[in-house]
């Protein structure tokens, strides 16, 4: 992609009316195959019983970007904290149990609703 391309896309992306999100999951690889050299075979159950190891596997996530969209819809600006995600409520908590547990599997997709309303929140 040109640098001409890229800064198109940035634009795009930087305007659309729907948060988005550049995440890094770089650093997590690493841990993640840690874990599983420690013997962990199921990541959400895991996660939901050592909270310390899933706020480091969060912290390790690098937000590379966010929308002005994502900005206002979350209150939360990235750029304001060295690009790391703050996990604040179990909501939150859950969704990125789900989204590392995606790139346990290696998949390359998932869907999750997350809202502020938590009987909403689950695996679509």
């Amino acid at each position: 992609m040109s640098l001409q391309d890229a800064a198109q896309f940035k634009r795009i992306i930087d305007l659309s009316p729907v948060p988005t999100w550049e995440q890094d999951y770089t650093a997590v690889i690493g841990k993640l195959d840690r874990l599983r050299e420690q013997g962990v075979v199921d990541l959400v159950h895991h996660l939901a019983e050592n909270n310390d190891v899933l706020n480091e596997l969060v912290h390790a996530i690098v937000i590379r970007h966010a929308n002005r969209a994502a900005i206002e819809t979350y209150g939360y600006d990235p750029a304001q904290h060295d690009g790391r995600i703050r996990v604040t409520s179990e909501g939150a908590q859950e969704s990125f149990r789900h989204q590392l547990n995606a790139v346990w599997r290696d998949e390359t997709e998932m869907s999750y609703r997350y809202s502020r309303h938590p009987e909403n929140d689950g695996p679509e």
